[in-house]
């Protein structure tokens, strides 16, 4: 089984800071939080570290580690970080022949900033990861390429989505998909346009609810928006979740249906603690959370979509791709950084004998979603 996973490479620089050390606001009537530095003030660190890591990069390392043989198509700057990309490629045993290196930027940087509930703040400088250029893949090659994980794409980069998954589609290669939300909110068309090719989109709810009016509008256009309101109350519990944006409001049930009919095989919906959600052909499965100590929330996305990429495109089940999925992201978040926590095949597969009960997966058939109406 091989791969390659395409998107962003950065130099990660995690400052944890102690919880009296930084103020947090909760706003009133809204579910953002903000951390308050004082200006002027120097605030001790418990410690600062430097990792290598990017959306790619994070994938990459997941699935090298579930035993997928993984190559990774990133742009970086011709400077020290970039140096430090190729060394932590070399340790992993990642293929590198398909790496792109810039001369007009710099290798992307980010700065996370862990507090409280390590939630983090990321400052991030992006790059070289905003310039790749579709003509420098068109003769991409993936003939001998089971499936390609294609992470967030960074502003001029997003150009190569329509190229990526058009190569993809030539060879019969599974096409997985995690945009960002910058991605999502700023050119939500080219996405929609490439749906009907991609085999897997994996989003959390946030990006949902930002790109749901977009996809309301489209199948408006369509005609394909006739199945009517369902009543919330009707529906099994796990699935009266809602998304909202501004004063737009939608079932996560109507949007899965819509999003389908848009010709992705499965899209899958990650909320958190709260559990994740993968709609198919058939219906819709509901995964709950692992229950963790948290440690650091970034990567966790990454080892959810990357994990549940490997385990369907090796044929493994809806259900127990939702589970390895759910527990690597689990091992990840008890780690600052995004890759520490991510699982080798042996340990995850041990995981998921242990924790079966504890993530046991719902179904519903349209059939019976449907019989809601």
């Amino acid at each position: 089984m091989k791969a390659i996973t395409v998107g962003s490479a950065t130099i990660d620089i995690i400052a944890l800071i102690a919880d009296d050390d930084v103020e947090r606001m909760t706003m009133h009537n809204a579910t953002s939080s903000f951390l308050l530095l004082e200006q002027g003030k120097k605030v001790d660190a418990s410690s600062i570290s430097t990792h290598v890591g990017g959306g790619a990069v994070n994938a990459a390392i997941s699935l090298k580690r579930l035993g997928i043989e993984t190559e990774v198509l990133v742009k970086i700057g011709d400077d020290l970080n970039g140096k430090k990309v190729l060394e932590a490629f070399n340790e992993a045993g990642l293929g590198k022949d398909k790496m792109l290196q810039s001369q007009e930027a710099g290798t992307g940087t980010s700065v996370m900033v862990a507090s409280h509930d390590r939630n983090v703040s990321i400052f991030t400088s992006r790059g070289a990861n905003t310039l790749i250029r579709p003509e420098e893949i068109r003769d991409l090659n993936l003939t001998d390429i089971d499936f390609i994980y294609i992470s967030n794409l960074s502003e001029g980069t997003r150009d190569c989505l329509p190229y990526l998954v058009g190569l993809a589609k030539k060879t019969g290669t599974f096409i997985a998909t995690n945009p960002g939300i910058r991605q999502l909110t700023e050119q939500p068309k080219n996405l929609l346009d490439c749906l009907a090719n991609i085999d897997l989109l994996t989003i959390n709810l946030t990006e949902a609810s930002s790109l749901a009016p977009h996809l309301f509008a489209r199948a408006i256009q369509s005609d394909t928006s006739k199945d009517g309101k369902r009543q919330r109350n009707q529906l099994p519990s796990e699935l009266r979740r809602g998304l909202s944006v501004g004063s737009f409001t939608m079932l996560l049930v109507d949007f899965l249906q819509a999003l389908l009919k848009q010709g992705p095989t499965y899209i899958a919906i990650t909320d958190g603690v709260d559990g994740s959600f993968v709609a198919g052909p058939q219906g819709i499965h509901y995964c709950p959370s692992l229950r963790c100590k948290v440690s650091g929330t970034a990567g966790a996305g990454d080892a959810f979509a990357s994990t549940l990429t490997g385990f369907i495109a090796i044929e493994k089940t809806i259900e127990m791709a939702m589970q390895a999925a759910s527990i690597n992201a689990a091992s990840v978040v008890g780690y600052i950084d995004t890759q520490t926590g991510l699982l080798e095949s042996a340990a995850l597969e041990a995981q998921l004998n242990a924790h079966a009960k504890e993530l046991a997966v719902s179904f519903w058939s349209w059939a019976e979603i449907t019989s809601t109406n």
